[in-house]
């Protein structure tokens, strides 16, 4: 572990405290744990035990000197493992699929457009996108009307998340783990796991082509993708993700 990876302590959300199984939900680049609330509080009623955390440099996590994904591992691994479901979006998706590597951590996996590359030649624009997210920091009207299909809690939420980073944590985050290519991760699963995508035409960042190769080569993997939903699909599509993790199974296929 470098001086880097020195773990840091995550605040976490709860839902459904006395829930019998146990659900972690990690969330992507300049959210945080608040935006979970629709699946949080679906599943807390399907009797999980919820627990998100703030990754750290959001929300009201400590913020680091360093952005690696191996630091972002070692605050969750601070968690515990045992979970029944890890549930991650964009970022969080790489990283959940990065901790349940660990034999025992999880029984399952469910991806929300994960991002395991990201293409040298689209990175510099993706980096600027990502960093132009902030500019509606502390503006639920902003956010909403970039994002109309959006409940407008969803909005609220999402603005404040970015109000609760910096450009610091977005740029360290992309540049320290640059190249971005972590296809292999995959390599190393051996627990059921299902990747819900986002549609290509509308934003997506994980690419169904290399899904359905992914699921050819390892049955305990299932892709599929939501048409007409962009890359925050736990926002714009809740019912889908619901159906997906309560059903333990990728039977609402388009």
């Amino acid at each position: 572990m470098t001086d880097y990876d020195r773990p840091v302590a995550l605040p976490t959300l709860e839902w459904g405290v006395n829930g019998r199984q146990r659900a972690l939900l990690l969330h992507g680049l300049s959210s945080s744990a608040a935006t979970w609330w629709r699946i949080a509080d679906g599943l807390a009623g399907a009797g999980y035990h919820v627990t998100a955390p703030d990754l750290r440099g959001h929300g009201n996590a400590p913020h680091t000197v360093g952005y690696r994904l191996s630091g972002y591992a070692a605050d969750l691994w601070e968690l515990g493992g045992g979970w029944d479901i890890i549930v991650g979006h964009s970022l969080g998706g790489t990283l959940a699929t990065l901790v349940a590597a660990d034999p025992g951590y999880a029984k399952r996996l469910a991806l929300l457009d994960p991002v395991f590359m990201i293409p040298e030649d689209h990175f510099d624009d993706l980096l600027d996108d990502q960093l132009a997210e902030l500019d509606h920091a502390g503006d639920p009207a902003a956010v909403a009307a970039l994002h109309p299909a959006w409940h407008a809690e969803d909005a609220a939420l999402e603005a404040r998340a970015a109000s609760h980073t910096s450009r610091y944590v977005v740029e360290r985050t992309l540049q320290d783990n640059r190249p971005w290519w972590y296809l292999d991760l995959l390599g190393d699963i051996r627990i059921t796991t299902d990747i819900l995508g986002a549609d290509p035409a509308v934003g997506a960042l994980f690419d169904p082509t290399i899904g359905e190769e992914v699921a050819r080569r390892n049955v305990r993997i299932a892709t599929s993708v939501v048409r007409g939903v962009g890359h925050s699909i736990h926002c714009e599509a809740p019912d889908a993700v619901l159906d997906m993790l309560l059903a333990g199974q990728t039977s609402y296929r388009r």
